[in-house]
């Protein structure tokens, strides 16, 4: 297992992590590094791109505390997560 690891404040663990430049999301809206977008904010569920203060990325797989490594596209839609809702305010 590679270290150091990724680790959200609220326990959930994070793999395959790319960061993205330009980002087409669901919206068919294009966003660039300096959007304007909340850290966390969920922009696209397939693939799983997350809003950072600056820019975004996407996110293979992904680990709830105590729970199975899954891939982030089946996390999200296991818990009806949408586009818009905040990744670091889940669990």
């Amino acid at each position: 297992m590679p270290w150091p690891s990724v680790f959200l404040p609220n326990g959930i663990k994070l793999f395959g992590i790319k960061v993205v430049e330009n980002i087409a999301c669901e919206k068919n809206e294009i966003l660039g590094k300096n959007s304007a977008k909340k850290a966390g904010e969920i922009l696209s569920l397939s693939p799983v791109i997350v809003a950072c203060e600056k820019g975004a990325v996407a996110i293979d797989e992904l680990q709830a505390p105590s729970k199975n490594k899954m891939r982030a596209s089946e996390f999200l839609k296991s818990r009806a997560i949408k586009i818009g809702d905040n990744l670091l305010e889940i669990i």
